[in-house]
């Protein structure tokens, strides 16, 4: 009578059992790394960006107002920005005239009740580039979020030699103004890919103006 083969043993092959032990520990290795490394908001956009281009073959779209993308920072401020903030605030020329508020989103500043730019211009004044200078070096010194900046215009009509077709044009403009300060005239390379989102404050409602003095959107400008 013949004998029986001997079965093989089952399940996985013994190196099967190594190999994943392996890449299980390569994997808690490269957890590790990033879990202490720095996330570059700038970058993170960027390959965002890349991927949503990739599954979708749509390019990302372009915010011209309203909120951000984002509901909170990317990365949190570092302790002590308010703090440093605060100090300036103290000083007697600015009491009244910034505010400081931490939201979901990270530290609001709100600059008011001062000349920062040139009547219906984007150009900065001497004094918005000295208080500016001050809080965007304790900006860059205190955070890695990316900087959103909001400009705002007035309800005061625009001349009809403007070269803005829109108060929309001039609230961009502004905001476009500090953000080349920020990046060229501070002259500091670290800022430059944060300035990711330059978004427009146009006729936002906002507690220093009074809401009853509001020109609706088109209303005193020139047609487009």
């Amino acid at each position: 009578m013949a004998k029986k083969k001997s079965e093989g043993r089952r399940g996985s092959p013994a190196w099967m059992t190594t190999y994943g032990d392996m890449v299980t520990l390569l994997l808690t290795f490269f957890i590790a790394l990033i879990s202490m490394s720095t996330i570059s908001p700038g970058k993170f956009q960027q390959v965002a960006a890349g991927l949503q281009m990739i599954f979708s073959g749509k390019p990302p779209s372009v915010l011209l107002g309203g909120k951000s993308l984002n509901k909170e920072p990317l990365i949190t401020s570092k302790k002590g920005i308010k703090e440093e903030l605060m100090r300036i605030i103290e000083d007697e020329r600015y009491k009244g005239k910034i505010t400081i508020e931490e939201t979901d989103k990270g530290v609001v500043i709100v600059l008011k009740n001062m000349a920062l730019f040139e009547p219906a211009s984007a150009k900065l004044t001497a004094h918005a580039k000295s208080i500016l200078a001050k809080i965007g070096t304790i900006v860059i010194e205190h955070t890695t979020n990316v900087l959103e900046i909001y400009g705002y215009c007035d309800d005061t009509p625009l001349p009809k030699n403007s070269i803005y077709p829109s108060k929309w044009h001039l609230g961009s403009a502004r905001a476009a103004s500090v953000a080349r300060f920020f990046a060229i005239e501070l002259k500091e390379k670290r800022i430059r890919e944060r300035l990711a989102d330059i978004q427009l404050g146009r006729f936002l409602p906002d507690y220093f103006y009074n809401p009853d003095r509001f020109i609706p959107i088109g209303v005193g400008d020139k047609a487009i």
